[in-house]
């Protein structure tokens, strides 16, 4: 039972704050409205999380609830005026723990260590008009992460804060059913 909680323990000092930061930023169109996606296509890179993966699949089934979700983009149709088609790429990056994890680690967060990932997450989004690309918008998500034992009280506030790279899933996602 001691084990468990110096392993607890150990995991808060090591984890630290993390900030994300989205790139660029989503301006909200004043003039623009939403129109009307008839299908999507949706690719995740293999590398990402598992609650992460299910996560943004469900918040894509939730706002295109009257889409179509088709395997990839739909051949130019004479018969359509104005079929809408989104095309959805998601890559997912991460290094690994670096030096500066290792470092609080072995110092048990005495030592403050600090480092940034960029571009964990990549988004992408392609929009189709009868099969003809129409725009595309790309999104990066980098994140910041600090440790120190100074941070303990904030980490717990961490652990226990929404999903960041998921809010701006969402946020770039309907940004982009605007035209």
């Amino acid at each position: 039972m001691k084990f468990k909680g110096y392993f607890f323990i150990l995991i808060l000092v090591v984890s630290g704050c993390t900030t994300y930061q989205l790139e660029p930023v989503v301006k909200q169109a004043t003039n623009e409205s939403p129109i009307k996606i008839h299908s999507y296509s949706i690719s995740i890179s293999e590398n990402t999380k598992v609650w992460t993966r299910n996560d943004i699949l469900e918040k894509t089934k939730e706002s295109l609830n009257t889409s179509e979700r088709l395997d990839s983009v739909p051949v130019n149709t004479a018969q359509a005026k104005s079929n809408y088609h989104l095309d959805i790429d998601i890559k997912y990056w991460h290094g690994g723990a670096g030096g500066d994890s290792f470092i609080s680690a072995l110092s048990l967060g005495l030592i403050p260590t600090w480092g940034e990932n960029k571009d964990l997450f990549i988004y992408k989004f392609d929009l189709y008009k009868n099969g003809e690309l129409h725009h595309s918008n790309t999104y990066s998500v980098n994140e910041k992460h600090y440790s120190h034992i100074l941070l303990l009280p904030f980490t717990i506030i961490d652990l226990g804060s929404p999903n960041k790279p998921l809010e701006y899933y969402v946020e770039t996602l309907h940004a982009n059913k605007n035209i």
